[in-house]
């Protein structure tokens, strides 16, 4: 005879709680189907914490992607900002660097101006006039094309002005007038001795102009005094240096209104017509040297 599968009519347990010493003994009865569900919603649990962990990981990794990320973006959004502050302070200080450009422009032009007033009232003054120079293309031209072109007229102008004062120093230094208007009554090489009766002939180094006693002698150019007082023949004598190798002398005056060292202007009276040292009447004896030679003063003054 079989023994019957008790085992399989069960559907409780009993649970026996022993105390460790002398007690009562405690007895509980659970369920098998309790059993059952409580198993299954462990099971479950587990799952979805399971579940929830791995995607809270999968979470927290991508938001600290996320961060980094972000904090990637912020840096670069420093830096740019950064560049677009380099760049509008580049900016500004092209913008001043355009200005003062401009200002510069300005102030050569007026340069340019002021030279080309210059040449016009000196040039007038002498009775040469120059037509106006070619004016600068501001609408075809880049500010610095203008200013290199501003730089070369200035220098050309200043180039000019230098070369007309020159001119005009040489001109103003060069006997051009003659000191007294009057008769001829010498002229300039070989002649007959007015002084001496054995001597038929002798070298003239000037030309004497007659003229009524104490009349204004004139300096024929500017230059400097080199000498004035008693020479011999010529008697009371002016020797005026006028630069670049000429030198103007005056003879047989009366009266000297100027001193050795004296500078002296074309025009001016410098002494007084007589007849002083080796003269037969009087007039004033008039030479020019050029670099130390005797030259036809009318040749020189036209």
């Amino acid at each position: 005879m079989k023994s019957p599968k008790i085992y399989k009519k069960l559907k409780n347990y009993t649970v026996v709680l022993i105390p460790e010493k002398n007690g009562k003994s405690k007895y509980f009865n659970i369920s098998k189907k309790f059993l059952t569900y409580s198993f299954c919603s462990l099971l479950i649990i587990i799952v979805l914490l399971t579940s929830f962990f791995i995607n809270y990981s999968n979470l927290k990794r991508k938001n600290l992607s996320y961060k980094t990320n972000n904090e990637q973006l912020n840096q670069s959004n420093l830096q740019k900002t950064a560049e677009i502050q380099s760049m509008k302070e580049n900016m500004d200080k092209n913008n001043e660097e355009l200005k003062n450009t401009e200002k510069e422009l300005k102030n050569k032009l007026k340069e340019l101006d002021e030279l080309e007033v210059q040449i016009k009232e000196k040039l007038n003054n002498k009775g040469i006039h120059i037509e106006s120079s070619n004016t600068i293309n501001f609408e075809l031209s880049s500010s610095e094309d203008i200013i290199k072109t501003a730089d070369y007229k200035i220098s050309s102008l200043t180039s000019l002005v230098n070369n007309v004062d020159k001119k005009l120093y040489i001109q103003a230094h060069k006997p051009s007038i003659l000191p007294y208007y009057g008769t001829i009554t010498s002229y300039f090489g070989v002649r007959k001795s007015p002084t001496s009766r054995g001597r038929s002939s002798e070298y003239h180094s000037g030309i004497d102009i007659g003229g009524s006693y104490g009349a204004d002698i004139r300096c024929a150019a500017d230059g400097i005094v080199e000498f004035a007082g008693w020479n011999g023949a010529y008697g009371k004598l002016i020797i005026v240096n006028h630069g670049n190798g000429y030198q103007t002398l005056y003879g047989h005056n009366s009266k000297l209104l100027v001193k050795s060292g004296q500078n002296v202007s074309k025009g001016q009276v410098i002494s007084k017509m007589g007849s002083t040292g080796r003269s037969t009447g009087c007039h004033v004896h008039f030479e020019i040297r050029l670099n130390g030679n005797k030259i036809n003063p009318l040749k020189v003054i036209k």
